[in-house]
């Protein structure tokens, strides 16, 4: 199977972390290939705390489409 990803943002120091807005692509081909999207913002503060605001879309090689807003927040102790 074949395929091609891609992935770009940006860093913005604020806050006492780093904010990046980031959009992902990734493609991959054959009868169980399919394409995600991700667009959204990390936040990191270093060590100890990882925060995602993000948009994701799936459309599998069938035509079937998923789509979904997830926050996921790490805090490292």
């Amino acid at each position: 199977r074949r395929g091609v990803a891609g992935s770009i943002g940006y860093g913005l120091r604020t806050l006492g972390g780093m904010l990046t807005p980031y959009s992902e692509y990734r493609y991959t081909g054959g009868e169980y290939g399919g394409a995600r999207q991700v667009a959204g913002v990390k936040f990191a503060d270093g060590e100890r705390l990882d925060l995602r605001l993000f948009s994701e879309r799936r459309v599998s090689a069938r035509g079937e489409t998923r789509s979904r807003l997830a926050v996921e927040l790490r805090r490292r102790f």
